[in-house]
């Protein structure tokens, strides 16, 4: 939750945080099940954009990479989705810790293939590593 609140709220541009029902309102077609997911709205361009946003917790960029591969595959089976994501109102945002995890990410998200017009955005909240980070409390 904070990785999305951060994102939302301190970068340089405001981002809308989704409730379930404002999100159900803007996008009807979207499937029950898929609702929970946190969203945000972007309306600092030329037309509002849907964000789905996928907070790194720790683990390698390929897994990552695999869960919004999986996160777009589900979304794929409704039409008004792929509309959605021709006429580029649609981004898949994934936030995590460090420019060097986001950088890989990148590259993991490289090795899949996209419908065309869909938008990524990657960033960074450096605070998000201290709620990520493991440690050892053992000898």
């Amino acid at each position: 939750q904070y990785g999305v609140l951060a994102y939302a709220v301190l970068g340089t541009a405001a981002h809308v945080r989704l409730t379930v029902a404002e999100l159900q309102a803007l996008c009807p077609w979207l499937p029950v099940e898929l609702l929970g997911f946190p969203h945000c709205l972007d309306e600092s361009g030329d037309w509002p954009v849907v964000e789905l946003i996928r907070v790194d917790l720790g683990g390698k960029p390929d897994h990552l990479a695999r869960k919004c591969d999986s996160d777009v595959q589900v979304r794929r089976r409704v039409a008004e989705f792929e509309a959605l994501v021709r006429q580029g109102r649609f981004r898949l945002v994934v936030v995590t810790g460090t420019p060097q995890k986001a950088a890989a990410i990148e590259a993991a998200l490289n090795q899949h293939l996209w419908p065309d017009g869909l938008q990524f955005h990657l960033a960074v909240v450096p605070d998000l590593i201290l709620l990520t980070a493991r440690t050892n409390d053992g000898p």
